[in-house]
């Protein structure tokens, strides 16, 4: 909830999209507080699947809960992962809206990576070996298609790859 509001969920919204989210996961058929969002709500909400009951496999399952309409999840997007397996965000790598979320002063930090960031640079150092790549194309004044991936350096299954895909999504298209 307090990531929804942080990228600017209408108020409601919040609590509704977090408990949705619960409900997806989760194997039971009980409404989290906040919102019901399980098989019964879909059904009635007119869709042909129900909640997932499941963790998420993909991030593009986010457009499939309840209540997830295109311009939040737009906004979540960019602030989640699957593939951190961690229990909590790391304050060292969270972008400012998770920062946020978490009761962070998100401009402090950011401002002190960004220092942190420089310094390392300046001393030939690198940080994460996990990197978000994103590639955008618009013809004209159309509509623009992007191109999302999150790749870390280096390949367990392939000797000698320069990296490893762990999300791609193509295809997107933003009015």
């Amino acid at each position: 909830a307090a990531l929804a509001r942080a990228v600017g969920a209408a108020q409601g919204q919040d609590a509704r999209i977090a408990a949705a989210i619960v409900d997806w996961r989760d194997e039971d058929n009980l409404a989290s507080p906040g919102g019901s969002a399980e098989d019964s709500d879909y059904a009635a909400a007119g869709l042909p699947y129900g909640a997932k009951d499941a963790p998420f496999e993909s991030l593009g399952e986010l457009r499939l809960v309840l209540g997830m309409d295109a311009q939040l999840y737009r906004r979540l997007l960019p602030n989640v992962t699957l593939f951190s397996g961690r229990p909590r965000p790391e304050s060292q790598f969270a972008p400012g809206a998770v920062l946020t979320a978490l009761g962070m002063n998100a401009e402090e930090l950011l401002a002190q990576r960004e220092s942190t960031a420089s310094m390392m640079e300046g001393e030939g150092m690198t940080g994460s070996d996990a990197y978000n790549v994103e590639s955008r194309a618009r013809l004209g004044r159309g509509p623009e298609a992007v191109l999302r991936a999150v790749v870390r350096t280096g390949a367990a299954d392939l000797p000698g790859s320069a990296y490893t895909v762990l999300r791609w999504e193509q295809g997107a298209v933003v009015q």
